[in-house]
């Protein structure tokens, strides 16, 4: 299974090995700037702040499958499998599940921390961090609220 990574500062998108975190490839995807990115083998989500979009992209090529409006104001963060996405969002401090047909919102809750810049997971796990508390929380997949949380330090 390989890890997907943005860097804000190169512009590129990362295949990273999960068994000793090397890059695999690396590429210009369709936007510069892609914030928290994430997925599986076979789906790649993240997202575009300067444009409020949410994106999927090809795992084969980082080529733009669809994108399309935030549902909030800046998108900080995407993760997810094909049977779910994972959303969060910096400015209004939410965490989305968005559909997987169409990127709309399927529920929503206020994200544990401030200032929300993370999130990924599996249909059975959510992960988020705040940026100022140095905190990782494990949200409940059932209702999105806290089930547990580590300092990230």
């Amino acid at each position: 299974m390989p890890l997907w990574h943005s860097d804000w500062y190169s512009w590129l998108i990362y295949e990273i090995s999960p068994a000793d975190f090397s890059v695999v490839r690396s590429a210009l995807p369709p936007y510069y700037a892609l914030r928290d990115t994430g997925g599986s083998r076979n789906v790649i989500y993240t997202c575009y702040e300067h444009d409020q979009l949410v994106l999927e992209l090809s795992p084969v090529d980082f080529s733009l499958v669809r994108e399309a409006s935030s549902p909030g104001t800046n998108p900080s963060g995407m993760g997810g499998k094909e049977t779910v996405i994972w959303h969060t969002d910096v400015d209004v401090d939410r965490v989305y599940e968005l559909s997987v047909a169409d990127f709309s919102v399927v529920r929503s809750a206020p994200a544990p921390d401030i200032v929300s810049h993370g999130i990924g997971g599996t249909p059975n796990v959510i992960w988020n961090s705040g940026m100022y508390n140095a905190k990782v929380f494990e949200l409940s997949v059932a209702d999105l609220s806290v089930v547990s949380f580590q300092f990230s330090f």
